[in-house]
């Protein structure tokens, strides 16, 4: 299966703005958890967070 997605990004104030979209509802669901991450976060933030443990936190390995 395939899906589109879109993604805008942006800096404002030094933090990384996201906007993201997509055609799968599933897909969707996986980017919000994605900007719940990374959404309006420094730079600096970005590189030291652990998604790999995010997602294992989430049971979504």
């Amino acid at each position: 299966c395939q899906s589109n997605v879109w993604l805008i990004s942006e800096e404002k104030d030094g933090k990384l703005l996201l906007h993201v979209d997509s055609d799968a509802v599933i897909v969707q669901g996986l980017l919000t958890l994605v900007m719940a991450a990374y959404h309006d976060k420094t730079p600096e933030q970005v590189l030291a967070f652990d998604i790999d443990s995010y997602f294992a936190q989430l049971d979504l390995e």
